[in-house]
């Protein structure tokens, strides 16, 4: 049986307050990891999200959300499983991307609008984008998502939750960056 969260809670969080949804899930920790566990049994044994990482992936994603409408306990829990089950269904589509373009690492390095020196290996520009994420990870998740997997401008933008010119503007940025320092 869930704990019972006072209805002052709910309206704090209905009014954006992210203090709100950290107390909210202190008190409903346990409910929420119990979720996690049933959600985690309908998927495969070797699944490599574990349910504490579901718990937390849900509150980034909750967290994220300017304020949320909760009319009660039972109300955020049947909240907090549909976004686990939507951090689910991303982790997959994630996963099979990750299949599909396992090669695609020394691709990008043609698809990249710069010049590339012919001597630089796929392990040189892994380097280069691990030195980028250190500096600017969205900038360097940008170029991941772009050119490693594939995506569109509408796929960046939503997966990263930014807009289509935020998601250009980065990319420009990261290229400036590779520019400076691939010489």
């Amino acid at each position: 049986m869930p704990n019972e969260v006072s209805s002052d809670l709910w309206s704090r969080l209905a009014d954006g307050d992210a203090q709100a949804l950290s107390e909210a899930t202190a008190l409903l920790y346990r409910d929420l990891r119990a979720a996690a566990r049933s959600e985690m049994r309908r998927e495969r044994r070797d699944h490599t999200l574990q349910p504490t990482s579901l718990v937390h992936e849900m509150l980034i994603r909750m967290r994220a959300s300017a304020s949320l409408s909760v009319e009660g306990t039972g109300h955020f829990l049947n909240i907090a499983r549909e976004v686990m089950r939507h951090v689910l269904v991303d982790h997959a589509k994630a996963k099979c991307t990750l299949k599909r373009n396992r090669l695609r690492a020394d691709v990008a390095l043609e698809k990249l609008p710069l010049s590339v020196p012919a001597e630089q290996t796929g392990t040189e520009w892994k380097l280069a984008l691990r030195r980028l994420k250190s500096h600017s990870p969205d900038r360097a998740r940008v170029i991941q998502l772009r050119y490693l997997f594939g995506h569109t401008w509408d796929e960046i933008a939503a997966r990263m939750q930014i807009t289509i010119s935020q998601a250009r503007y980065l990319e420009r940025e990261a290229l400036g960056w590779f520019r400076a320092h691939s010489q």
